[in-house]
């Protein structure tokens, strides 16, 4: 069954309390809180009637500054380097894991913009578990003649293995105009970031390129 696919921004602006007192991104927030919403609906409307599903899997693609990718169940937002304290955020889950014998908690941190998208996920009214794909980029920039390899594509992501319909929520640093080489990639991030965030970009359009002529 084709998947629910929504591309949303990630701007810590987004998330209340971000910007001070004055609330300055309170409109485009309400706004992506609000397309998060229909699509979460339109999902379960979608699993709804198609024979066999066992309702929605939410699937969060986001850009980290990391080589490889990272796949966490219900990770924990942490926005702490922007000057957000994760008891004002919602999503806080934990874990547990055995060490030595011994069971102890454990939080899996996400990195800023699945922290973000996160965040928007839970004010639109989602509840159940989020699977976040953190996909970081290649280790360095191929050389002439050729091309990184990809550390995710579309059928990893499409490929259901619970029965349930996909929503898959893709976010990237920089937007997505047209024309990748037209883009405004912000200040201050790490040559990682921008590659992760090309790598993002790349699988999204594979994913609806998949989903439009499957």
């Amino acid at each position: 069954m084709v998947p629910t696919i929504l591309l949303v921004p990630s701007s810590v602006m987004l998330v209340p309390g971000a910007t001070g007192r004055t609330d300055v991104a309170h409109d485009e927030r309400r706004a992506v809180v609000a397309e998060l919403r229909s699509a979460l609906a339109a999902a379960h409307t979608r699993a709804s009637r198609t024979t066999g599903r066992t309702g929605v899997r939410v699937v969060v693609v986001a850009p980290a500054p990391v080589s490889g990718v990272r796949t966490t169940d219900d990770g924990v937002p942490d926005l702490g380097a922007h000057g957000l304290e994760r008891g004002a955020l919602p999503g806080d889950v934990q874990l547990r894991q055995v060490r030595d014998g011994t069971v102890e908690e454990l939080d899996v941190m996400l990195h800023t913009a699945a922290s973000v998208v996160t965040v928007l996920l839970r004010r639109a009214g989602w509840n159940g578990p989020i699977r976040s794909v953190e996909v970081g980029g290649s280790p360095g920039e191929p050389g002439a003649g050729r091309t990184a390899p990809q550390p995710i594509d579309a059928d990893m992501l499409l490929s259901s293995d619970d029965g349930a319909h996909r929503f898959l929520v893709f976010t990237t640093v920089s937007g997505l105009p047209e024309e990748p080489s037209g883009r405004a990639v912000p200040s201050g991030i790490s040559d990682l970031l921008r590659r992760a965030d090309r790598t993002v970009s790349e699988v999204y359009r594979s994913v609806c390129a998949s989903t439009t002529t499957g």
